[in-house]
């Protein structure tokens, strides 16, 4: 296995998420939780997401308008840009509230769930949104691990929707330990899109 090569990244928006996950996740209060949350493993727990639906995130879409992934989290969360945001209180995980502006959502009740690490020192914000095992010898190697991979689950009054986002730099399949095997083979090899 080679250095990180690009940052190239895969994508998967299941619009109709149905997963045993969700049942926990209805029972947590809201706010930020650090522990009592599911854990997510796109390797191991198959009923979470099938890799190979996973594509790259086209640079344009059919029209040549620039795409990301922004473009699919937006309507996920069904934020309406055509209204003023809304200065809301913010709890970082340090404890201490302060006032973030946010779009309002389109429609009342969305309930957004981040997987993932918070920015430290401050704990300033969720990074590592995305698989976090398989990554090849070279900067991220130590931060494989088994369970410990971010998503994106947004619950509306339709059910639940789910963004899962890799790197085309890891490897499948991965150990207990989210290290790739011995015959590990980079995601585009194992999607062939």
């Amino acid at each position: 296995m080679g250095q990180d090569g690009n940052n190239n990244v895969y994508f998967f928006k299941n619009v109709a998420f149905n997963d045993p996950v969700t049942a926990t996740l209805d029972t947590l209060p809201l706010g930020l939780h650090t522990t009592g949350f599911p854990p997510l493993d796109y390797w191991q727990d198959t009923s979470l997401l099938d890799l190979q639906r996973m594509r790259p995130i086209p640079y344009a879409d059919a029209n040549g308008n620039r795409m990301d992934v922004n473009d699919d989290i937006s309507d996920a969360l069904s934020i309406d840009t055509s209204q003023p945001p809304q200065s809301l209180p913010y709890e970082n995980g340090t404890g201490h509230l302060e006032n973030r502006d946010f779009y309002p959502p389109a429609e009342a009740g969305v309930i957004v769930y981040g997987f993932g690490f918070l920015f430290q020192p401050q704990q300033d914000g969720l990074h590592e949104t995305h698989m976090n095992q398989g990554n090849p010898r070279g900067r991220h190697w130590n931060e494989n691990g088994a369970f410990q991979d971010g998503a994106v689950i947004v619950k509306r009054a339709a059910g639940y929707q789910a963004l899962f986002t890799a790197f085309q730099t890891q490897w499948v399949p991965t150990d207990a330990h989210g290290f790739p095997v011995a015959d590990a083979v980079p995601l585009p090899q194992f999607i062939r899109v």
